[in-house]
């Protein structure tokens, strides 16, 4: 299983592994705020895409910077079909390839856990921003 590669699938077809998986992510996963609907409709009308590995699914999405156009490939959402977030390290390789070749300068994520910044800087990436967030 160590060689396979995401392949892009069905939002329809996949929901009934996806949706379980994003309620189990929100609802362990505090900074988590999607709507299992919302990611449904940008797939749906393609504003994202799904993409599946056996174990688990990737949601991308592409951001044009608006000033400069350059395009960005954003992961959107990385989970197992269990619920856990995705350790997304051994398809880096994979999302390099398909950024480079959509035109992408950057390939850009989020994540509110403390370890990621450690874990992705061994994967070549670089802090980029830290928000933060206060309720009023």
């Amino acid at each position: 299983m160590d060689n396979v590669e995401p392949v892009l699938g069905d939002i329809d077809a996949e929901w009934h592994r996806v949706a379980p998986a994003l309620e189990k992510l929100a609802l362990t996963s505090p900074a988590f705020e999607l709507l299992p609907d919302e990611v449904r409709t940008e797939c749906q009308t393609e504003l994202a895409e799904l993409w599946v590995v056996p174990e688990a699914f990737l949601v991308t999405r592409f951001i044009v910077d608006a000033s400069t156009k350059t395009r960005t490939l954003f992961i959107w959402v990385a989970a197992t079909f269990e619920g856990n977030t995705l350790a997304v390290g051994k398809y880096l390789p994979f999302f390099d390839e398909v950024a480079k070749h959509t035109g992408c300068k950057y390939i850009e994520c989020w994540s509110s856990r403390l370890g990621m910044e450690r874990y992705l800087a061994k994967q070549g990436f670089d802090l980029f921003y830290r928000s933060f967030r206060k309720t009023v």
